[in-house]
């Protein structure tokens, strides 16, 4: 179970990280 716990912040951390991503390429834009 911990290993689940785990996985889950461990995939929105991807998607947090591609959220500002997503803001600089608008910017650039």
């Amino acid at each position: 179970l911990e290993d689940e716990n785990y996985r889950i912040p461990a995939g929105a951390n991807v998607i947090i990280k591609r959220v500002p991503a997503a803001r600089a390429n608008k910017n650039d834009d």
